[in-house]
């Protein structure tokens, strides 16, 4: 798992950009990054905080997964999907909402 905090300043959405540049090997689990996620979001600087996920969206719902979803979005937080491949409606969709779904990293931008 690899984390971005982004910035609002000027040069931030240039490093969100370098940082979505690199190269992911996957493997992560996702009910252990989203139990940190949401964690996260109890502290202070996180409390307005969006999630953006960025995968291939291939891995299996856990269940306590949307659960843990749930009740951050009752807290206002929104959780945005970017599935890399289009290989129908995977994981990302069961706790993103939107997801936006490319092809490959090329649709993206060029990368």
């Amino acid at each position: 798992m690899l984390e971005f905090e982004l910035s609002l300043t000027e040069g931030g959405l240039g490093r969100l950009l370098a940082f979505l540049g690199q190269s992911f090997g996957g493997g992560s689990d996702v009910s252990e990054v989203t139990a940190k996620v949401v964690q996260r979001l109890g502290e202070k600087d996180w409390k307005r905080a969006d999630v953006l996920f960025v995968s291939d969206g291939e891995w299996p719902v856990p269940v306590s997964l949307p659960f843990l979803v749930e009740q951050a979005r009752e807290a206002g937080t929104r959780f945005h999907g970017v599935q890399i491949g289009n290989r129908g409606r995977t994981g990302l969709h069961a706790i993103c909402d939107p997801v936006h779904v490319f092809q490959d990293w090329a649709a993206v931008g060029g990368w």
